[in-house]
């Protein structure tokens, strides 16, 4: 896979990309991470990974926002319609993952 890292995953990012990387999990870890994106949208990532026998057991924390978004209205022709218009909304998701990894053989992990 040309070291893609997708295929290395072996750290408290594993669970969200390859739940199978936890089973080479060496050590307790720990990540987070922010990012500020395109358009005020906000990402937020919390994951967690500990080593258990011949595998390891994980999971993460994803949530996506938006800062305030100005709310605007359309009329029936599709027309911006100001009268109708105001105001703010946000938007946001929270994705929660428990994953597990488990090396039956030193050359496979499942």
């Amino acid at each position: 896979m040309g070291d893609a890292f997708v295929s290395l995953a072996d750290d408290a990012e594993a669970s969200a990309w390859n739940p199978a990387g936890l089973a080479r999990v060496p050590r307790k870890t720990v990540s987070l991470m922010h990012y500020r994106l395109f358009e005020e949208v906000n990402y937020e990532y919390l994951g967690y990974a500990h080593p258990v026998g011949r595998g390891g057991l994980g999971g993460h924390l994803a949530y996506v926002f938006t800062d305030a978004i100005p709310r605007t209205f359309e009329d029936a022709g599709g027309a911006f319609a100001p009268a109708r218009s105001g105001g703010t909304f946000r938007n946001s998701e929270l994705k929660a993952n428990l994953a597990g990894g488990w090396a039956p053989a030193d050359w496979a992990a499942v």
